[in-house]
């Protein structure tokens, strides 16, 4: 099952330092807390996730698809930098951050466990 999680304030500043940067960015770090429905963090699981930078606006097309399978630490929080994952579709280093406004779609489901 996916959900999405939404974190305004930190997508807002990652996207601010992008494109305060002159050159392209090769990746940038992202954090997270995975929750389950209740807001309970999802300890020392594997998830999967997608990261989709949209173009435009949150209903945008996407312009960069990549996937992760990262474990969560005890607080479930996981660490990954967005431009580094397994290619889906899309160039990340072609995003022309100063063209246009881009926002991230955050998708994930959890591996079963063992």
């Amino acid at each position: 099952m996916k959900k999405i999680i939404s974190i305004l304030t930190g997508i807002l500043f990652s996207i601010s330092i992008l494109l305060a940067q002159e050159a392209s960015p090769q990746a940038f770090s992202f954090k997270a807390v995975i929750t389950s429905r209740l807001g309970i963090p999802i300890a020392n699981r594997t998830v999967y996730l997608q990261i989709s930078i949209l173009k435009d606006n949150s209903g945008g097309l996407p312009v960069y698809i990549e996937t992760f399978s990262p474990t969560t630490n005890e607080y479930g929080q996981v660490d990954i930098e967005i431009g580094h994952g397994t290619l889906v579709s899309g160039n990340f280093s072609t995003i022309e951050w100063s063209e246009d406004e881009y926002f991230l779609l955050i998708e994930y489901r959890l591996r079963p466990s063992n």
